[in-house]
C-alpha cells in the first residue's frame, strides 16, 4: 500500500549508485511497453544489451533526474550533453522523388 504521507523527491546528477535499479526498470519497460519490442515479444534478456549501451553515458550524466515517492522510484528522466559533434556534410534539404501525402496503395 502507498504512503499518501511520502515525500516526492528528486536525485540529480550522477545516478551510478542507482544504475543497477534504473537498468532493470529500463529493461523491463523497454521490453513490456516499447512498441517495437513489443511487438517482436522481445524478452528482457534479449535487449539488455542494446538498453544498457544507449544509457550508458546517461547514467553518470549531471542532467540526468530520478524521481521517488518515498523510498520507492516512481520516474526517471535520461540525458547527456553530446560535446563532441562532428560536422555534417549531408544536404539538410531532403528531395523526395514521389508525393507521400496521397497514398497509391
Amino acid at each position: 500500500m502507498e504512503n499518501k504521507d511520502a515525500k516526492l523527491t528528486f536525485v540529480v546528477g550522477d545516478l551510478s549508485k542507482y544504475s543497477e535499479m534504473v537498468m532493470k526498470m529500463i529493461i523491463y519497460e523497454y521490453s513490456q511497453e516499447a512498441p517495437i519490442t513489443k511487438a517482436i515479444g522481445a524478452k528482457p534478456d534479449e535487449i539488455k544489451d542494446l538498453c544498457l549501451d544507449a544509457c550508458k553515458e546517461s547514467i553518470n550524466s549531471p542532467v540526468s533526474i530520478l524521481a521517488f515517492l518515498g523510498k520507492k522510484c516512481v520516474g526517471w528522466v535520461l540525458n547527456y550533453i553530446k560535446t563532441d559533434i562532428k560536422e555534417c556534410s549531408e544536404d539538410p534539404n531532403l528531395s523526395f522523388k514521389n508525393d507521400f501525402t496521397e497514398s497509391k496503395f
